[in-house]
């Protein structure tokens, strides 16, 4: 007899499983507006005898089951229509407990062996208020200042209720109201525009907690009337705010050779690039996107952290790399990439290290395929990368 082979480390060290049991649930919608319904469908393998739904919401209060029943033809599936009243990202998870033939590692005896099965997805759903945002829509829309500052009022207002507290859309409305208002030519000696003296460090922070509670790029996938099209307001917003910070960092930055004069020699500013690196993390989901950027400007600056930080990059690249059907770079992130890439391949090139930066230029590519596919957008990277290296 065939097995196939499941390691449950944290419990049965050691223990070889026969086909395994498996339990797991899809929607047909995710992003839903508060009293629309929605269905949840579970399937469960043969083996496992009942399931047992968690979400993290409190039933009767912040939603309520209309309907649950089983598959006509399958019944190892089944469906349940829920309703929500809470706004905000909603955690769901299954769980089961079975009983699995085991051969335990060193026996020839079959036992029967407990186990626990969990399928869970944070912030699976996000709950939604369209009119709420339709108000606001109309502020942001009114296209004067006045308008601008009561979107922020009216969202400032929103995220401070529980109701809306961890709702990313209500962040990003606030965020963009803010990020209109920085660019306004203000007189912060008249009462009414004090307050907005730090707009666009404040848009920022509003901008940061709307990407933390947008659990699965909810803001990036807004419906439409079309269900073939999404609404690119907020993705195309979050790239505007992101690209502020690679002007300054990079454009401003990196390529300014004569930042910092010692002697007669002119060297970059490494130190005021890696502080700089700090305020794009706070409004990026990929962390990993400038790791190689700092890990450039500590080797540069001689830092005894830059080998740390590099491992820490190689470990967060290979899992981007696993999962990057799942995590997306935003153009920005892409360009931030890049410049790291560049950077890192420079310092390498000049310290003679050709094995380190053929390794670097592999993973890379195999990270954002396109830095070799678009040569217009990644020109820089063209100038370093190495055809003799496979």
């Amino acid at each position: 007899m065939k097995y196939l082979f499941f390691i449950f480390s944290t419990m049965f060290s050691g223990v070889i499983f026969a086909q395994g049991p498996s339990i797991k649930f899809v929607a047909d919608k995710r992003m839903v507006a508060v009293g629309d319904t929605v269905i949840l469908k579970i399937t469960k393998s043969a083996n496992v005898p009942d399931t047992k739904l968690k979400i993290g919401a409190e039933v009767g209060k912040d939603y309520k089951i209309v309907y649950a029943r089983e598959d006509e033809i399958n019944k190892d599936i089944s469906y349940i229509w829920l309703i929500f009243k809470k706004i905000g990202p909603i955690n769901v998870s299954i769980t089961a407990k079975v009983t699995v033939d085991s051969i335990p590692k060193g026996k020839k005896v079959i036992e029967k062996i407990p186990i626990s099965l969990k399928y869970e997805k944070k912030g699976y759903f996000l709950i939604t208020d369209k009119n709420e945002y339709s108000e606001l829509n109309q502020l942001f829309t009114g296209g004067d200042v006045d308008s601008y500052i009561k979107l922020v009022k009216k969202a400032s207002k929103m995220v401070e209720n529980d109701k809306y507290s961890k709702d990313p859309f209500a962040y990003i409305w606030l965020a963009r109201g803010l990020y209109l208002i920085s660019g306004e030519s203000l007189d912060f000696s008249m009462s009414k525009y004090q307050p907005y003296k730090s707009a666009f460090n404040d848009a920022v922070s509003a901008l940061s907690k709307a990407l933390k509670y947008d659990n699965n790029g909810f803001l990036e996938k807004v419906p439409t009337d079309d269900k073939n099209l999404t609404d690119d307001k907020f993705s195309g917003f979050i790239n505007e705010m992101q690209y502020k910070y690679y002007d300054e960092i990079v454009l401003s930055n990196l390529t300014n050779d004569t930042a910092v004069v010692k002697g007669k020699t002119k060297i970059k500013d490494y130190a005021k690039i890696n502080t700089s690196i700090s305020k794009y993390l706070k409004i990026t989901k990929n962390p990993i996107c400038v790791k190689y950027l700092q890990v450039a400007c500590l080797f540069n600056l001689k830092d005894a952290n830059a080998k740390v930080l590099l491992k820490e990059a190689e470990l967060e690249l290979t899992k981007y790399i696993a999962g990057k059907d799942s995590l997306v770079f935003t153009e920005t992130d892409e360009l931030f990439f890049a410049a790291g890439i560049c950077e890192l391949l420079k310092y390498y090139s000049s310290n003679k290290k050709a094995t380190d930066a053929c390794v670097l230029q592999k993973r890379a590519i195999a990270a954002l395929p396109t830095l070799i596919e678009n040569r217009e957008k990644f020109e820089e990277f063209q100038e370093y990368y190495d055809e003799e290296c496979k």
